[in-house]
Order: structure tokens, then sequence, then C-alpha cells
């Protein structure tokens, strides 16, 4: 212990005896201010070392230090014993205190126990537990669980309803949020929504996902996924303000505005059965709207009402029947892109794009575009159509092998592009560079020979075999999912009374683009098709309908490329 002090006593005692020369520790106890004195005024006074080192022995001998422990480490073992228990008790006070804490208020996950009802997967019923906090009247609830509700909630005036941008709520049947007069300066965001138990059934029921009373105001709906149900949003209340909701696969109406003086922003509206939008009300200000497959067991894709509505960039497309129908539409601005993709149109019910009836005093601007059709070369072009009770409105249409129907006398229309698309060979032939393009596997000509090798400017040649109708080859592709295809062509024989020759590009389920060949093998001729839903994997084929054995059909360019990039592609490749 000598050779190694470790308290200010033993430093002073092995500094006394020799055994230690370091820095001597100020003193603190009378003990350690007589040691330290000693120290500095022993050494070389009248008291020799050797009185010193036995006044040490003798101290020790009667002062022993516990084994283990110095004397000041004893004191702390000691004083610790005393924390130590204070400590246990402040403990178990804390633990009381805990137990005392209510449930995080509002938050769904902290009232979810092991007896809470388990729909599926970790889906709670919260029936109960929502009933419980609206009748508290709280202000705030949030949904941080997956949760499923039997039955529509009734909103209390000023509340809040959040969800954490993941978690899902279930509606049984579809019937979800109902807004009454009492429930304004409402708000439900960052919130995803579906209908439960929802059921394939032809006569859609009248239930909706939110539905927005009369006379409620001062309800704001933002940052929502609506899906699955009956139908989507029913919106009769007023000066309301909703803006970034997506709204999908609804059996009938994706959302419904019946009431006037509300504020709409960015809404993508997909897959509903019946119309997408249906408007019927006035004074309302709209912007930034996609409508994408909606119109299946309706008229249109979309149902336009009323009076002095602005409504601007908004575009509707991949149509099953009409993009739009706008009835008693009065002094209204509209901005309006009727895209031409029409995936799920092979027939002449086409040729209405868009159909006004009684619409007056109106400031219109119409983007309308049809390539991509695979109609039936029987059908006459696609056509905008102005009813006869039409008048005095002030019509632009910019569109793309789109005509105007006009029976009105009093309309002031203005046509800035008519039955024109103008390709850009030199990107159709690099398209690869930039987009992945899809190989086939097989290529098998029919009704036709093989002369690819007489032409460098060809990717492949074809002459027909002999008096046979559409000979060509056929393209077979591995890869099982939707594809766009874009073919640059040209043909010897032009189209005429006697020959009508015609060039087709054809999907894997027999619908086709086709062109009147103008019998130039120097000419391009582009056309573009969309392929069938089914992503089957049955051939594509291009094909010469000339019945003539010196029929010469050259393909300059064939690319097979992912549905998903069909917009990106047209964007880039049309002047």
């Amino acid at each position: 212990m000598a050779d190694k002090p470790v308290t200010r006593e033993e430093k002073y005692l092995a500094y006394l005896t020799g055994d230690y020369t370091g820095e001597l520790p100020k003193p603190i106890t009378r003990k350690e201010k007589y040691l330290y004195e000693l120290c500095l005024k022993g050494i070389g006074g009248e008291i020799s070392p050797e009185e010193i080192k036995n006044a040490v022995n003798e101290y020790l001998e009667k002062n022993p230090v516990k084994p283990g422990a110095t004397t000041e480490q004893a004191q702390q073992i000691e004083q610790n014993k005393t924390d130590v228990a204070s400590l246990k008790k402040e403990t178990g006070s804390l633990k009381e205190d805990i137990g005392e804490i209510p449930k995080k208020q509002g938050y769904l996950s902290s009232y979810v126990t092991d007896s809470t009802i388990k729909i599926d997967n970790e889906i709670y019923d919260v029936t109960t537990i929502i009933d419980e906090l609206l009748k508290k009247d709280v202000k705030k609830i949030v949904v941080d669980v997956d949760c499923y509700v039997q039955k529509s909630i009734i909103p209390k005036n000023g509340i809040e309803i959040v969800g954490n941008g993941k978690s899902v709520i279930y509606f049984e049947s579809g019937d979800g949020f109902n807004f009454s007069e009492g429930s304004s300066n409402t708000s439900i965001h960052d919130l995803i929504i579906k209908g439960y138990n929802i059921q394939d059934d032809v006569n859609v029921k009248d239930n909706w996902l939110i539905n927005i009373s009369s006379d409620l105001h001062n309800a704001k709906l933002y940052n929502l996924d609506i899906e699955s149900g009956y139908n989507g949003i029913k919106i009769n209340g007023w000066i309301n303000n909703y803006q970034n909701i997506i709204v999908s696969y609804f059996k009938g109406i994706g959302v419904y505005i019946g009431r006037s003086d509300n504020t709409f922003n960015t809404f993508y509206i997909n897959g509903c059965r019946k119309e997408g939008l249906y408007i019927s009300s006035s004074n309302n200000r709209i912007d930034n709207i996609k409508i994408l497959s909606c119109g299946k067991n309706s008229d249109s894709s979309c149902y336009f009402k009323g009076n002095r509505n602005t409504i601007s960039n908004v575009e509707i497309q991949d149509i099953f029947n009409k993009c739009a129908i706008f009835e008693d539409f009065n002094n209204n601005i509209l901005n309006i892109n009727l895209d031409g993709i029409r995936t799920h149109i092979t027939d002449d019910a086409s040729i209405v794009l868009a159909e006004f009836v009684n619409c007056s005093r109106n400031i219109i601007n119409l983007i309308s575009s049809k390539y991509g059709s695979s109609v039936n070369e029987s059908s006459k072009d696609d056509i905008i159509s102005l009813n006869s009770n039409c008048n005095t409105n002030s019509l632009i249409l910019s569109s793309l092998k789109v005509a105007l129907q006009d029976d009105g006398v009093k309309n002031n229309i203005t046509v800035l592009k008519n039955d024109i698309v103008s390709y850009n060979i030199d990107k159709i032939l690099t398209l690869e560079e930039k987009y992945s393009v899809k190989k086939p596997t097989a290529i098998n000509y029919i009704e036709c020979s093989d002369i690819s090798n007489e032409y460098n400017d060809a990717m492949y040649a074809f002459k027909n075999s002999g008096n046979v109708e559409y000979s060509g080859p056929r393209f077979t592709l591995k890869e099982k999912q939707k594809l766009f295809c874009v073919v640059v062509l040209s043909s010897n024989t032009a189209y005429t009374e006697q020959t009508q020759t015609i060039l087709m590009l054809v999907d894997q389920q027999g619908n086709m683009n086709k062109t009147k060949s103008i019998g130039n093998l120097e000419n391009n001729q582009v056309l573009t098709l969309i392929g069938a839903d089914d992503a089957s994997l049955s051939s594509w084929a291009v094909l010469n309908n000339a019945m003539s054995s010196s029929t010469i059909t050259k393909i300059k360019y064939i690319g097979f490329f992912d549905f998903k990039n069909y917009s990106a592609i047209m964007s880039d490749i049309i002047n």
C-alpha cells in the first residue's frame, strides 16, 4: 500500500517515509492538515527521518485500514448505500406516477390492446375507440395503425383527423366520413381511406367514402388516397378546400361536385366505372385534374354542368366512350385536354370525343389528339360536337387529327391545328438510345417472301408471294406485359380504288392502326399502337393488304416499348 498511495492521508504518510515523491494534495480534514504540515516542516527539521518513519508505523498499527478499501473508500461505500436506498424509493414512486399517466390522447395506437378485435393482418376494429373519442370532444384523432370501422364517422365541429402517411382506415361497405352540418371547420389529411367488403354489384349503392353534406363550410381535405368503394367523394358543401387527392377504383362516380364556391387543386382520378368527375354546380375553381380509364358504365368519362366555373389543366385519357359531355354548361372558362389515348376502344363509338349540348357564352380552349387510336378504318375522324343550341361560345381548338362539328351559327371558333401529325423520323430512329426496347424472340413471314437483304435502308423488307391479302412479318415477344409499338414503313403500291393498298400495324388481339399507302418506297409513313390489355404473348404484325405479287413493303424501323413510356415517347417524336 505504501508503494502506491491513493488517498490524501496515504500520500502524506508515504511522503514522510520517503516512499512517495509526487505532488502533495491540499488537506481537507484536521488530521490531514497536521500531516500536511508535518510533511512540509518535518523533513530537514529537528525530527530525523527514522523518528518520522517509526511514528508513521505506530499510527498505522493503531489505525489499520480495512482490507479491500481505504478509509475514504469505506466512507464512500456507506454513502452509496444511502443513495441507493433513496433511489429505490424514488423509482417506486416513479412507477406509480407512470401508471397514472393517461393514454396519448387521440393516437389510435395508444388505445389498441390485446383485447382489441383484429380484422386481418394487423387491422384493428377501432369503431368503439373512435366513438368514445368523439364523445369526449377530442380535437385531434391520429390514425397511426391500420384500422377498420363498422359504420360511417360523423366528424364534429373543429376536429382534425390525420394519418401518418402510410396507415389505412377501412370502412365497411365503403360508407366512410359523413360530414353533417355540425362538421364545419374540420380537416382530414395525410390519410389512406379504403372501402372494405365491397361487392361487385351492378346496382351501385348510394354509399360514399367521403360525403360532404349541404351547408358544410370551411372544411379542408388534402393529401388523401381514396380507394375502393361504391362511390368516392360527394361534395355538397360550400367554401371548402380540397387538394392533392387520389381517387381510384370505384364502382360508381369518382368525384361529384354539387355545390358552389369550392376550391379544388391536384386530383388524380383513376379506374372509376361511371364518371370519374361529375360537376353539377357553379362558381367553383378547379385546377390540375387528371382522369384516367373512367366511364366504362356511363356515356362519358366526365360530365360538366353549371355556370361561372373556372376549370383549367384538366386531362381526360384512356377512354371507353366519350371523353366528356357538356350539358347546360354556360358562362364558364374551360381549359381542357381531350387525350386521344383510347386503349379501351375498338369500334366506331369513338367518333365523338366530346359533346356540347345547350352550352353558351363559354370561353373554351380545347387541346385534343387522336394518336394511338386503334379504331377501325370505317370510323370517320374523331369529332368534337357542338349541338345546334350551342352559340356565342369563344372556342380555340388545338388538335391533332380531330375535326370540329359545329351546328351553331354564332360561335367564334379558332382552329389552330387540325388533322395533321408530323413525326420526327430522326428521333424515332434513335429512340433506343433513350428508352429500353423489347426485342422480338422470333420473326415469322406469312404469305410473303423476305427480301430484306435487297434494301440497305430497311430493317425488314417483304414481297407479297401472290394473290393474297395481309402479307407480312409476325413479331413474337417473350415478355408478358403491356407494350407500345412505333413503326416506320413504306410500300411501292399506292392506295387506289382498285388496289386499296393499306399498311397496318396489328397487336396481339388484332387491334390495329392503319394508313393508306402513298406508293413510294422512299417516303416514310409512321404508325403507332398500344398493345392489348391482357398482355398476351400472341404475335404483333406489320401487314400490307395489296393483292399483288409485285407489292414490296419496307419496315424502316420497328420498336416495342413498355407502355409506361408511351406519353414520353409520343411527346418526343411528334413535331
